[in-house]
């Protein structure tokens, strides 16, 4: 039997408060970028009874966030962005041969990217908190505020199995579950922009 499996489990965060002022931008970007491929192979034989099993599983729990903190005020910034940037792939195969008079083989894949664990988080989270100030200090102000949450994910999952033998029998399984959740969003905050206010998913 070829078992592989793999749990992924990363917090990416960036954060910012208090006063704030700047010339340039002031950016607030979390990033994420993960990549993993994890292959099973399963050979079996016999004269008789030949069993075998390829087994992957991968588990992503992964939380991505980027936020200003509630009671921040910026009073000065030519831009603000709040960006939270999250890109994962994930490639999962397995191979199961079995040969023999009466030959079992089973393959089975299953890719899962959700966080049970923290329900009440957006995997991907974009946000500006509640009573922030932007822009509304007489000595300054801020031109485009941008609050964006872009999740890249792709899962990949393949499986082959085969049993050869007078009673062969081969049992072939391949799932891929994506669970992840983008938010972008403004509490209950002052904004006074001189150009645009976008929020995006």
């Amino acid at each position: 039997a070829g078992i592989g499996v793999h749990s992924l489990a990363t917090n990416s965060t960036a954060s910012a408060g208090g006063t704030l002022r700047a010339g340039r931008n002031i950016n607030i970007d979390a990033k994420h970028d993960s990549q993993s491929e994890a292959i099973s192979l399963a050979i079996a034989g016999a004269v008789f009874v030949g069993a075998g099993a390829a087994v992957v599983s991968t588990t992503d729990t992964t939380l991505v966030q980027a936020y200003l903190e509630n009671d921040t005020e910026i009073t000065s910034a030519a831009n603000v962005n709040v960006r939270a940037n999250d890109r994962r792939d994930h490639e999962a195969d397995t191979r199961g041969v079995s040969a023999g008079a009466a030959a079992v083989g089973a393959s089975f894949v299953v890719i899962n990217v959700n966080n049970p664990q923290n329900a009440t988080l957006q995997e991907t989270n974009a946000f500006i908190g509640d009573n922030v100030e932007i822009g509304l200090a007489s000595n300054g102000e801020v031109g485009n505020v941008l609050v964006e949450a872009k999740p890249d994910i792709t899962l990949d999952a393949q499986t082959f199995g085969l049993a050869g033998g007078i009673g062969a029998a081969s049992v072939n399984f391949a799932e891929a579950n994506l669970e992840n959740e983008a938010s972008a969003t403004i509490g209950n905050s002052d904004i006074a922009a001189t150009g645009t206010v976008t929020v995006r998913t």
